[in-house]
């Protein structure tokens, strides 16, 4: 049942529901107020009515507050998550969650992209995508027309990087003391730092597949959060002994441990522009190259966006041209 107060010369439309908070809303106009308690009490007699008021009142920040003590703890990358939290507050914390609408994400990305690279500017916008389906889907909180991120265009991604390895370079890289093991992990399976950091000898499994054994290594933890069983080359497996070893009488080594190790490997080797993380594209393509296909692909290097996957791969067009003329020769 609706009432409308006049109170401060604004009317105060309240309209009570048994078992539900109430609904609240001022109006300027008695008529308009009248309007609007009649356009909800219909909705709420055919079961179609949205409460917006938790939208209306709840901040961005109040969200992003409870996203941080019941979500957060589960993520593994949770400093960066915090940073993208303390940053998106500042601008937008105070607006009502019905506030933050597809305009005013439009003029945060183009501010942002005045100052950072358009691939901050997407994470931004992804993890309020994550916050809003969460306050939807698990919160129960109605947003007017939805996930207003999922309305915003976002930056387009840059180019991949096409920065591979030269055969010398790698040769050299490998036969490095203090970092040949961890590059040749890299190449033969494409995994990340912090995957090979993790890695534990009952990671290992060996099994039987037509006749001949396959040697696994189970990736529990990864950055996706879904983990993943590669095959191991002969070389991968030699990597992973002399890793472990590496790990038995340096316990503290750590993901950025391996990075610093690998610039000062570079340095010492006079090799420029290479990061270790196109370790990683360079085995995606040389996957492509062996013939494998994108999925099968994906299944070893835990890509979940294929499209992600194209833009780390760049075959080497020498290749290409071996593989047309070995099919041309057979036809």
């Amino acid at each position: 049942m609706a009432s409308i107060i006049n109170k401060g010369g604004k009317y105060q439309v309240q309209i009570r529901r048994q078992g539900k908070r109430p609904i609240y809303k001022s109006f300027t106009e008695k008529r308009s107020a009248q309007q609007w308690a009649r356009k909800i009490e219909s909705e709420i007699e055919q079961g179609v009515f949205l409460d917006h008021s938790l939208a209306q009142t709840m901040t961005l920040k109040q969200v992003m507050d409870r996203y941080e003590r019941e979500i957060l703890p589960s993520k593994r990358s949770q400093a960066s998550i915090r940073s993208q939290i303390k940053l998106i507050g500042k601008e937008l914390g105070s607006l009502s969650l019905s506030g933050v609408t597809p305009s005013v994400l439009s003029e945060y990305r183009d501010n942002r992209l005045r100052c950072v690279t358009p691939e901050t500017v997407r994470k931004d916008l992804s993890f309020l995508q994550r916050l809003f389906n969460t306050a939807i889907k698990d919160w129960g909180i109605n947003i007017p027309h939805g996930n207003p991120v999922e309305k915003v265009r976002f930056p387009s991604p840059p180019p991949g990087r096409n920065r591979r390895p030269t055969t010398e370079e790698l040769t050299k890289l490998e036969a490095d003391k203090t970092i040949g093991s961890y590059i040749i992990l890299a190449v033969e399976t494409g995994m990340r730092r912090g995957e090979i950091n993790n890695i534990h000898a009952d990671h290992i499994t060996t099994v039987i597949s037509q006749n001949k054994e396959v040697t696994l290594l189970s990736i529990p933890e990864t950055k996706t959060d879904i983990p993943r069983v590669i095959p191991l080359s002969e070389r991968a497996l030699e990597a992973i002994r002399d890793i472990l070893q590496r790990k038995e009488r340096y316990p503290s080594y750590r993901a950025g441990s391996i990075s610093q190790a690998f610039v000062r490997a570079c340095k010492r080797l006079n090799i420029h522009g290479l990061r270790f993380h196109d370790l990683r594209h360079e085995a995606t393509s040389r996957f492509f190259e062996m013939g494998l296909n994108p999925i099968e692909v994906a299944a070893i290097s835990g890509h979940q966006d294929l499209k992600m996957l194209k833009r780390y791969t760049h075959i080497k067009p020498e290749h290409l041209g071996n593989r047309i003329m070995g099919l041309q020769s057979l036809s």
